[in-house]
């Protein structure tokens, strides 16, 4: 839903179970989810979940073997979380020719999960809640909308700077990420861009 400045979303194309194949370091996931859920069993040297993991074609059960991980470790698992799930909307958006023209097409909307269920990735309410439209009091960090954001940011930069098609964004994605966005590995932060959006 589309409201003002914001895109609200819960489930469709922003969701991380929306299936969409997507490729990174040589391997396929059939969507955002699987990737999330893969890296974290690697993180925390899961080799049976890991498996299991990359088996299961249904999010929900990929996530539910994500929340199985041994040796989970939440302030471990918040390190990175992010950079995780910035590369598989990074990689999604570019992969995916249908998706590419959605996130190109939301142009400079503030990207909102608004789910009530989920305050860390989401803003903890639905877009029908009376305040969703006031900030300042979301009760979620919207750390999934965010990621997307600096995915579709990353997406308009690569497109002007190399003046490619999507064809070649997808050939170019993991050559970008190894050049430009080394940072993130370092200091596995995903920050709102107030210069481009």
């Amino acid at each position: 839903m589309i409201s003002g400045k914001y895109y609200f979303f819960w489930g469709g194309e922003c969701s991380q179970w929306y299936k969409a194949p997507i490729k990174i370091d040589g391997h396929t996931y059939n969507c955002n989810e699987q990737y999330m859920m893969a890296e974290k069993a690697r993180l925390f040297n899961d080799q049976d979940a890991l498996d299991a993991i990359l088996k299961i074609s249904n999010p929900r059960e990929q996530k539910a073997w994500g929340r199985k991980v041994k040796g989970f470790d939440q302030v471990e698992w918040e390190k990175v979380a992010r950079l995780v799930v910035y590369r598989a909307n990074l990689a999604k958006f570019m992969q995916n020719r249908d998706l590419f023209d959605f996130i190109i097409g939301t142009k400079d909307l503030h990207i909102v999960e608004a789910s009530p269920e989920d305050t860390i990735w989401g803003i903890g309410m639905h877009e029908t809640h009376p305040d969703i439209l006031d900030e300042t009091k979301w009760k979620g960090k919207n750390w999934l909308g965010i990621a997307i954001m600096q995915a579709r940011s990353d997406i308009f930069s690569m497109s002007l700077a190399f003046g490619i098609s999507q064809e070649d964004l997808n050939e170019e994605a993991e050559e970008y990420y190894a050049k430009h966005l080394k940072k993130l590995e370092i200091e596995p932060k995903v920050e709102y861009d107030d210069r481009v959006h």
